[in-house]
């Protein structure tokens, strides 16, 4: 029994009409006026054959659009390739996908440390100063950064986590405030000490969700990659392939790159999606969720 099946029988259980309109729809009509109404889970099938139509709508909208302002499909993958011969685009991809992993294995600590310090009076409220930063620009914080940093890819490093971090704090903060204070006093009752009670419960008990922040907020700095990465050229990366196809008004090489990124990107967080079902009480959660 998969995760989206124990999610549907918990919406019928909750809603019987929901249930009894799910199970007379056996025409076609029927089945396609249930995709217009609001929280009425479809069978599979149903689901894949409106991806493929929202597909198809995207492809035919795209080879519509005029190719001097959205490059369709076959200039796009021309761009691809002559990048991948010539602006040696592999290499690059590589530098900046190294980067985001990077990134990613410093915001772990940091989200332990945001959750213990959570969990503390005397540091509770430097979590919550922590969080705010995320209001702040990088322009005049980029000085600061160049100047305790000794090369090219500590400085892209440092304003990367430094900016994915802020929204990461701010993330795992709510989830820890989030906790109801039932499940803290029956930990309680069994005798656990205050730290074997943090342990249990935002710690472990709360692994989850911390990784679900953790998979939003290197979205983001995936997203925030190419603009950091055009701060710091020397290192090279796909921000700067960008920065210079898009001086050049190259739109099919830009057009190219982005999407590159949209599907790495959508890899990425596949990944995260798989590793987060290795978590044993994952779906347990999301199905009561």
């Amino acid at each position: 029994m998969t995760r989206e099946s124990v999610q549907r029988d918990i919406q019928i259980a909750e809603n019987p009409e929901m249930g009894r309109r799910v199970i007379h729809a056996k025409t076609f009509w029927q089945k396609f006026v249930l995709a217009f109404l609001p929280h009425v889970p479809l069978p599979s099938g149903s689901m894949m054959i409106v991806t493929l139509v929202h597909i198809a709508l995207a492809i035919v909208f795209w080879m519509k659009i005029p190719e001097s302002t959205f490059p369709g499909p076959v200039s796009i993958f021309n761009a691809f390739i002559r990048m991948w011969n010539e602006a040696a685009l592999g290499r690059e991809l590589i530098t900046s996908i190294t980067l985001n992993l990077q990134m990613i294995l410093l915001l772990v600590p940091i989200g332990v440390i945001t959750v213990i310090a959570r969990s503390l009076s005397a540091t509770k409220g430097l979590v919550t100063a922590m969080g705010t930063f995320r209001f702040l620009g990088l322009t005049g914080l980029t000085l600061i950064f160049t100047s305790y940093t000794s090369g090219a890819h500590s400085l892209k490093l440092s304003i990367l986590v430094f900016s994915v971090g802020a929204y990461f704090v701010a993330s795992v903060a709510r989830v820890i405030d989030a906790v109801p204070q039932a499940e803290r006093d029956y930990v309680r009752t069994m005798g656990m000490s205050k730290w074997e009670a943090m342990y249990e419960i935002d710690l472990r008990g709360r692994l989850v969700d911390t990784f679900e922040a953790l998979r939003q907020n290197q979205a983001m700095g995936w997203m925030m990659l190419t603009a950091v990465e055009g701060i710091a050229k020397s290192e090279g990366g796909v921000g700067t392939l960008l920065l210079q196809s898009q001086r050049t008004w190259s739109l099919d090489e830009v057009y190219a790159i982005q999407l590159t990124l949209w599907i790495i990107g959508l890899g990425i967080d596949w990944v995260f999606v798989r590793t987060r079902k290795m978590i044993p009480w994952a779906d347990l959660r999301g199905a009561r969720s």
